[in-house]
């Protein structure tokens, strides 16, 4: 009976050291990622601006193939909207809410009921022949009990391996497509 009450305490005293240090650990999480991509500017801004095409290369999109997924608004640029249902990663949304041709496009994010912001960035490379794409992801950790905090470290990695993932998918859909096109 000793050991129960004795491993209920260490239970308690864990979970109490676990809240206190997530209290002071800064419940923001930004990751940025950046890849050359051999395509100008031009080839590249569709796949962030249109919802149907940044969908296909996102992390939440790979994390799930299988999530119901409906896309609503316009079909390109401010008020495209991807929303989901993955029966892994939950709801989610995606709207596009800032946009300059051949240059960026935000997007407004809410992973699971978590708010959170999405920045694509393109720059042309010295040669002008390719692109450097930079994705930014923004948002918060959960609250009380701020145990989620305490992970942090966890959840940069494992978005930093989902968004390179994503580039790299990205980086095929384009030559893909602009093979065929030629």
């Amino acid at each position: 009976m000793k050991w129960i009450i004795r491993c209920v305490f260490a239970f308690i005293l864990i979970f109490g050291l676990a809240m206190g240090a997530g209290y002071f650990v800064n419940p923001s999480l930004t990751v940025e990622r950046s890849a050359a991509i051999a395509a100008s500017p031009d080839q590249v801004f569709p796949y962030m601006n249109e919802m149907g095409k940044l969908h296909s290369w996102s992390p939440w999109y790979l994390s799930d193939i299988d999530a119901q997924v409906i896309f609503s608004g316009p079909e390109f640029g401010v008020g495209a909207e991807a929303a989901w249902d993955s029966a892994k990663d939950g709801i989610g949304f995606q709207t596009i809410t800032d946009s300059a041709e051949n240059s960026f496009v935000r997007t407004q994010l809410n992973l699971g009921g978590r708010d959170g912001l999405g920045t694509y960035a393109i720059e042309p490379t010295e040669d002008e022949n390719g692109s450097i794409v930079l994705v930014i992801i923004e948002g918060e950790l959960g609250g009380f009990p701020y145990i989620q905090r305490v992970f942090k470290p966890f959840y940069r990695s494992r978005f930093e391996a989902d968004i390179d993932q994503s580039l790299d998918v990205l980086s095929e859909l384009i030559v893909r497509e602009s093979g065929a096109d030629q």
